[in-house]
């Protein structure tokens, strides 16, 4: 029985000693264009510990065509020039300046598409064959990728739109889906379930997208000078506040398709009345009238005595 078990075990170890092993990672720090363009093609993750100025693009591309992944920790140094990467599932952390193409390698059976995550990209992006999940982008974005996620400061042009938020136009040559949009999009590409509009000062700030088994995420706040924002609400049928905001993010699971929902910003005088007529350091002891105003209106009052007329400016 011993000489079983025994026989056993090493048949055991024969045989992760034959499995082939996996590679970990490296992590690098980098200070130089020449170390960071050896750095790149084993994957990993780099640590950028110098500003850098690339001469050429920066060629970053698996040699064995089956998709890698890269890590760029920026650590507060600058990176300029441009980035070129292939079949390349990229995470970046911090803010990034140079220009960024991505692409798929493709074979007649497979391929095996570019990621972009993370981070701030402060230069043009372009993407084909290309996913984008997640970082904020300061520039344009085009080519034929798909944008599933981030924030986008200006005009992008792409194949499709699965989320993300848009401040700047976003045109696509297949679907929108998904996604918060404050500037121009291709209305009639839009093929979402569901849809949320949210209204400020009987004026539309942005709509939102969402698709089946998916959330609404709520838009950013307006601003609106001497007021703050309350929340987003829904009104009665009486054109009425309701009393609770809505609360978000909220799942569309209970809606039926085509559902329209409308809400509105509810603001709050914040700025401090203005009296005009108060000259500086005066003492007044006879009823003198002034004039108070705020965002709500203008009130009368006296000094000296109890207010004679608070009334409004219809605003």
């Amino acid at each position: 029985m011993k000489k079983r078990i025994l026989s056993i075990l090493l048949t055991l170890c024969m045989v992760f000693m034959l499995m082939p092993t996996v590679a970990t990672a490296a992590e690098v720090t980098v200070t130089t264009e020449a170390e960071l363009k050896d750095a790149v093609q084993s994957g990993g993750t780099i640590n950028l510990g110098a500003d850098i100025a690339l001469s050429e693009p920066l060629i970053v591309n698996d040699p064995a065509q089956l998709g890698f992944s890269l890590t760029l920790n920026m650590n507060g140094y600058a990176l300029t020039g441009t980035i070129k990467l292939t079949a390349c599932s990229f995470t970046l952390n911090g803010r990034l300046d140079a220009d960024v193409e991505a692409k798929a390698y493709v074979d007649p059976g497979n391929s095996w598409p570019s990621r972009l995550s993370g981070g701030t990209y402060a230069g043009e992006v372009y993407c084909n064959t290309t996913s984008i999940t997640s970082g904020t982008f300061l520039n344009k974005v085009s080519g034929q990728g798909t944008i599933a996620g981030g924030t986008f400061y200006k005009d992008v042009n792409c194949g499709g739109v699965g989320g993300g938020s848009f401040f700047g136009s976003c045109t696509v040559t297949n679907t929108i889906w998904a996604g918060i949009f404050y500037g121009a999009y291709d209305q009639d590409k839009a093929r979402a379930s569901y849809t949320v509009r949210y209204n400020s000062d009987d004026k539309v700030h942005a709509i939102e997208f969402c698709d089946d088994y998916d959330s609404f995420f709520g838009a950013e706040a307006p601003s609106k000078k001497g007021y703050s924002f309350l929340g987003w609400y829904k009104k009665d049928t009486n054109g009425e506040f309701l009393e609770t905001p809505m609360n978000f993010p909220f799942s569309s699971d209970n809606l039926i398709p085509g559902t329209v929902i409308d809400v509105y910003a509810l603001w709050q005088d914040s700025e401090a009345p203005v009296i005009s007529g108060v000259e500086d350091g005066k003492t007044y002891c006879d009823a003198v009238e002034f004039e108070v105003s705020d965002n709500d209106g203008i009130a009368s009052v006296k000094a000296g005595e109890a207010v004679l007329k608070i009334g409004t400016n219809g605003k």
